[in-house]
């Protein structure tokens, strides 16, 4: 299935700003982010379909995941 990730900030250094992925059914978006080989970590919030969503949430086909970075700042 089909899945769009728009990635934000320093996310997309070598990625790109929006990333078209084939992913299997039963993915969530923690799949996801190992499959972009991102570390856990620095993913602080995540949106699926412009909504709040949790890391263990199931993505289905045409769905658009935002993934944005920790953020240091003071």
């Amino acid at each position: 299935m089909k899945v769009e990730v728009l990635l934000f900030n320093f996310l997309r250094d070598g990625r790109g700003k929006v990333v078209s992925m084939d992913v299997n059914e039963g993915t969530t978006v923690n799949d996801l982010i190992r499959l972009l080989e991102i570390e856990d970590d620095v993913v602080a919030n995540v949106l699926v379909n412009q909504a709040d969503a949790e890391f263990f949430s199931l993505l289905k086909e045409g769905d658009s995941v935002s993934l944005f970075p920790l953020l240091a700042g003071g």
